[in-house]
């Protein structure tokens, strides 16, 4: 509310692409590691100092690339946005690899099934730049720059805050194991077809309209996507209690907490967006301002479509947490397949309209893609556990 109020929709669509590009590169070099320490986490396969040892040399590599492979594809990517957007940019690089160490000791807290540590972590991280936020509105000082930094600072706090709760937890002294980082990797990478099909899935389209239409569409477009944000909460934070409580339980048990599960992930979604979306242009004059309403249309298709999303992440985290991360990943990657004809299709011809009515069919297709493998794995026996050695 505050970055629309106080940068506008130019600015605010500038803010977004800034945002946008380092996270998907942080996103797609991800590998899926901190879904597998989840998964190793909570099945206790190594001592908690060899993991936590393990997954922070991993998070130490990974940037490396990542940051240089940004460094040459920003100013190409930004060529749309001013010279002060691109210098932005360049800067939340430093996101990236404070981002993936965060995440993977924070996967670790989650598959020690440290629930309100883990929820204190993701929400302190809000915390921190919601505060940094308000400051900058109370100084009169909201910019782009000034926002990248209160980003960053917020992620650097949530790493050292992750960092001293698994040492406190036990982790050290911290080891290396070369099995372990194999058995992760293999893992991650299957778990992480899911999460990056999915992701894509979710930022496809601003990704598109980044590229191919002035800031000002896109400011547009992520107020809309803004107003979801509450249905995506509930079915993020299912998602991630669903992986480590799926891996932990035998099969009859894990079928009956996956579909607790996901019926209060249905429930709490429906509950949360039906509101927003009988007052949705009130909503947005309100919280964002009159030169938002233009938003209305897209944003009553993108609230629909963050129901069906919530309830597939659900879905997919069970399939991860029983061994099946491809099985969750398949749907994820037909959505993806789907989301694309449906850009290409529709993005020309309407628009923002277009855009948000792509993310409602490809969430769809995901979904039943979902709900027909977790019917399958939920009948069947699951797979046995991977082991530490070889993660088959």
């Amino acid at each position: 509310v505050i970055l629309a109020r106080g940068l506008g929709a130019d600015a605010r669509g500038q803010l977004a692409a800034v945002i946008l590009w380092p996270s998907l590169l942080a996103m797609l070099g991800a590998l899926g590691i901190s879904e597998a320490a989840t998964y190793h986490a909570a099945k206790r396969t190594q001592p908690l100092g060899a993991l936590v040892g393990t997954v922070a040399a991993l998070a130490v590599v990974q940037p490396i690339i990542l940051v240089g492979a940004g460094f040459v594809l920003l100013p190409l990517v930004l060529g749309r946005q001013d010279d002060t957007a691109v210098r932005a940019a360049h800067l939340f690089l430093a996101f990236v690899p404070l981002n993936l160490l965060a995440l993977h000791l924070m996967g670790i807290v989650n598959g020690l099934q440290r629930y309100t540590a883990f929820q204190a972590l993701r929400l302190g991280t809000v915390a921190v730049g919601c505060l940094g936020i308000v400051g900058l509105a109370l100084e009169d000082r909201v910019s782009i720059p000034s926002v990248v930094a209160v980003y960053i600072a917020a992620n650097l706090l949530a790493t050292l805050a992750a960092a001293a709760f698994v040492v406190h937890a036990g982790a050290w002294p911290l080891g290396f194991s070369r099995a372990l980082a194999r058995s992760l990797l293999r893992f991650g990478v299957r778990s992480h077809t899911t999460s990056v099909a999915g992701q894509l899935n979710e930022r496809l389209d601003q990704l598109l309209i980044s590229l191919f239409l002035a800031p000002v569409y896109l400011g547009l477009y992520v107020v809309a996507v803004t107003l979801t944000s509450l249905s995506s909460l509930v079915g993020g934070s299912v998602a991630q209690v669903a992986l480590p409580a799926s891996a932990a339980l035998e099969h009859a048990a894990a079928h009956r907490t996956a579909r607790r599960l996901v019926g209060i992930t249905l429930a709490g979604s429906v509950v949360v967006t039906l509101p927003l979306l009988v007052f949705t242009p009130e909503v947005i004059a309100l919280c964002f301002g009159e030169s938002f309403r233009g938003a209305t249309d897209v944003a009553r298709i993108l609230l629909v479509a963050g129901v069906v999303l919530s309830t597939s992440r659900a879905l997919g985290a069970v399939l991860t947490g029983l061994g099946r991360p491809l099985d969750a990943a398949v749907p994820e990657l037909v959505a993806l397949a789907v989301t694309l004809a449906a850009l290409a299709a529709l993005l020309p011809w309407l628009g923002l309209v277009g855009a948000g009515l792509a993310s409602l069919i490809a969430y769809s297709v995901g979904l039943a893609g979902m709900l027909r493998r977790a019917r399958r794995a939920l009948v069947y026996p699951v797979e046995p556990p991977l082991g530490a050695d070889d993660g088959s």
